[in-house]
């Protein structure tokens, strides 16, 4: 059976209502790689992969084959290093909410191995944001843990550490809805020493195979949602946050009130244009954005600090995150991994543009 086959079996046993079974849905997976297989065909699978009920098993194969076809790094002497990612597809176009956390959590001392992309179905990815700012994507992975490494933080772009996956890239633009994968790409950090994520959650049910899949590779992971659908702990509904420690979980209820932030629209929160989202931004890591923004970031870098360790509560982290906006080390950080891995001259004349 030829890699075709592998798909095209699988996708008339879903369209059949056919059990797949691990090892046949294991080979469709992998034939997503193959150089014989068409655009078409992995379209095909990807949205006939929308039609079912992903849960932990799927997931895991996912998973394993995504890591196994990686490029891994390991930095060292980093201390803790973390990961805060959303898996995207809200498709409520708000700016880029854990990248600006990303920058604050790193500036607290917490090492950020931040694993990203570009957007497939939102307004601008981290990728596109830090890109656009003068970071080189383009860099060699072992440039990109030695900035972990020297100045605590690096963006690993997704396709330079999975290059198996850049022709799925373009099927999921093209397709221009939310996929497995973009459930998927936050579990598959190549960092392998990570020691705890943050990740967001837009679709509620995959929240039980996830953080059962955390508690089996992570000893320290927080998943959030808000009700409203963001991918985020969010400022403008209530939400859930499931803490994953040493193999075992537990789901609380959010209420913003509770933490001192006040409740806002989500249209305070979206975004425009591609450029009005780079602009948002950088204005709340440069202490300029209006109130709404930054405390959705905060709350967002808060529970990035608890995961790491800077912080013992929520509380505690958004107390941290609003002190260190203030004193601009935020700023000094962004600036030193633009230097480090980019051309800051980039980050200079938007600090110009947008007045920051």
């Amino acid at each position: 059976m030829n890699s075709y086959d592998h798909i095209d079996s699988v996708v008339r046993s879903y369209k059949e209502g056919k059990y797949v079974l691990d090892h046949e849905f294991k080979s469709a997976i992998e034939s997503i790689f193959a150089e014989d297989v068409s655009d078409k065909s992995v379209a095909s699978l990807l949205l006939a992969l929308n039609t079912v009920t992903i849960g932990l098993r799927e997931l895991k194969i996912i998973r394993k084959v995504l890591l196994h076809n990686s490029i891994k790094i390991t930095p060292k002497n980093a201390g803790i290093i973390i990961d805060n990612c959303g898996t995207g597809g809200d498709l409520l176009n708000t700016f880029n909410i854990s990248t600006a956390a990303s920058i604050i959590i790193a500036s607290a001392g917490c090492s950020v191995a931040k694993h990203g992309n570009r957007s497939s179905s939102g307004m601008c990815g981290s990728a596109d944001f830090f890109e656009f700012i003068g970071l080189d994507l383009s860099l060699p992975v072992d440039n990109v843990a030695k900035g972990i490494e020297k100045i605590g933080i690096a963006f690993l772009f997704a396709p330079q550490f999975h290059p198996k996956l850049r022709r799925l890239a373009a099927v999921r633009k093209r397709l221009g809805i939310k996929t497995i994968f973009n459930i998927i790409g936050p579990l598959c950090n190549p960092c392998t020493n990570l020691f705890g994520q943050v990740i967001g959650i837009s679709d509620a049910k995959f929240i039980p195979a996830i953080s059962s899949l955390m508690s089996s590779i992570n000893n320290n992971s927080i998943l959030v949602r808000s009700n409203d659908g963001l991918d985020e702990l969010s400022n403008t509904s209530n939400g859930i946050i499931v803490y994953v420690k040493n193999s075992n979980s537990t789901m609380e209820s959010f209420n913003p009130n509770d933490v001192g932030i006040k409740l806002a629209r989500i249209q305070e929160l979206q975004v425009n244009s591609f450029e009005d989202s780079i602009r948002a931004t950088l204005k709340v890591i440069y202490g300029k954005a209006k109130k709404p923004l930054e405390d959705i970031v905060v709350l967002n870098s808060a529970i990035g600090l608890v995961v790491g360790e800077k912080a013992k509560t929520l509380a505690d982290g958004i107390a941290i995150s609003r002190d260190l906006i203030i004193s601009k080390k935020p700023v000094d950080k962004l600036s030193e991994l633009i230097s480090m891995h980019g051309n800051i001259n980039k980050l200079i004349r938007l600090e110009h543009k947008y007045n920051l």
